[in-house]
């Protein structure tokens, strides 16, 4: 149906994590001694756009916070950040 290609509405005040696991996240990326750095995360990061959001999570929902976990990878000086991120699934 038509509803099922709704525009997508991002949510600017939204965010998958809370104050205390960003500041993990950003103490333990500063501390870090490791020449590769790999953050694994399973919802999708890059993703902008789906057909349907109400089928898939992306960090692209909350833009604001989208915003915030690049500047925590590309800001703190954190060697060679490696960013991994989930995927969708379908099935019939």
């Amino acid at each position: 149906t038509r509803d099922r290609f709704k525009k997508f509405s991002p949510d600017y005040e939204g965010d998958f994590l809370g104050e205390v696991q960003w500041a993990w996240l950003q103490e333990g990326l500063s501390r870090s001694k490791a020449s590769v750095n790999v953050v694994v995360n399973g919802v999708q990061v890059h993703a902008d756009k789906y057909p349907d959001p109400n089928v898939a999570e992306a960090w692209a929902r909350f833009p604001t916070a989208q915003q915030r976990l690049y500047d925590v990878l590309l800001t703190t000086n954190v060697p060679m950040p490696i960013l991994i991120s989930g995927d969708v699934h379908h099935a019939s």
